[in-house]
């Protein structure tokens, strides 16, 4: 492989002579103050599908397999008791397409160490605490590190590295997704504060009759709070189709006053086969009514998949199902 190209993070962040500068955040093993930016730190996580893997390292390679079909390998590597053994394992899958791998492997890495560090809150406060710094794996993969020992990363101009320093780029990249996921919660909070104080002061109508008569949007009442309060909160009746007074269905009012809130999920509706075999109890795991502030509430730390509402008390359910951002291995197992 090849150097880091010149429109890299890694390249542009080097000092004016093509060095690594003096505060890069250099890691090459699960040890010491950055040990948990290594692929090989047992940290188990859960990704957006329920599932749990024992390190970013079996999650990259359980994606290969999955991109390949090899599903025999996929569930070996799942079940591996380390990640030295995934890794042996994702050598092993087969058939193998080199065409098909380049093209989405990043994808992979950077879904996995999102859910990686969505998952562990010291991982994420460490990586955010590099500030602006150039991260790189000073090992000597030719792939994912910077081709070198961590002492020659250090003397070594990056135009002489041997590896691109892939895994440093996802590190950098989803530091700035974190970064630019709080500056816009505080952005918005700024914001809506006016906004909500007039809303607020309109008139003594609950939240749903602002929002049935046209005073208040859905948006509005979605950054009304950071985490969902049952308290705070009223499930919207469906107007009645055959009724004269039109508003908007508590269902959907809830779903976009969430994606407001919380824009790393998108909310789809299920269609009605499975959201009545979810019903059943022969799909995934679904929340009755008196359960959904407490599901809705984890939504950032969780990775429940489903959210359901009722249209009107005693009628139908309406399901949504919630998708975090990533999901390179369910996209691709699709």
């Amino acid at each position: 492989m090849a150097p880091p190209p010149p429109e890299t993070r890694t390249a542009l962040l080097a000092t004016p002579n093509g060095m690594v500068p003096e505060d890069a955040i250099i890691f090459s093993s699960v040890t010491g103050e950055y040990g948990c930016f290594s692929n090989f730190k047992q940290k188990p996580f859960v990704d957006g599908s329920g599932r749990t893997f024992k390190s970013a390292e079996h999650y990259y390679h359980c994606g290969k397999a999955i991109l390949m079909e090899d599903w025999t390998s996929e569930k070996k590597i799942l079940e591996a008791k380390s990640p030295s053994a995934a890794k042996a394992l994702g050598r092993e899958i087969s058939p193998f397409d080199q065409e098909k791998y380049a093209s989405r492997h990043m994808d992979i890495m950077c879904d996995a160490l999102f859910f990686k560090f969505s998952s562990e809150p010291e991982f994420k406060s460490k990586l955010l605490n590099t500030g602006n710094s150039m991260i790189v794996e000073g090992r000597d993969d030719r792939v994912w590190g910077s081709g070198l020992s961590l002492a020659k990363t250090k003397s070594t101009p990056l135009k002489s590295w041997k590896g691109p320093n892939k895994l440093g780029e996802a590190l950098m990249e989803l530091r700035s997704h974190f970064i630019s996921e709080n500056e816009d919660i505080l952005r918005r909070s700024a914001a809506s504060k006016e906004k909500v104080d007039q809303i607020q002061g309109r008139s003594d109508q609950t939240l749903s009759e602002r929002l049935c008569d046209g005073t208040a949007e859905p948006d509005d009442v979605g950054r009304q709070a950071k985490v969902f309060d049952i308290n705070q909160w009223e499930l919207l009746p469906t107007p009645s189709r055959l009724g004269s007074r039109k508003g908007i269905c508590g269902a959907f009012a809830l779903t976009m006053s969430l994606q407001s809130q919380f824009p790393e999920y998108s909310y789809t509706n299920l269609p009605v086969e499975e959201a009545l075999n979810v019903l059943k109890g022969s799909g995934r795991g679904c929340f009755s009514e008196d359960e959904l502030a407490k599901a809705l509430s984890k939504l950032t730390d969780s990775h429940f998949n489903l959210v359901v509402v009722t249209s009107e008390p005693g009628g139908d359910y309406i399901v949504f199902e919630a998708l975090k951002r990533g999901e390179a291995m369910k996209r691709i197992s699709s």
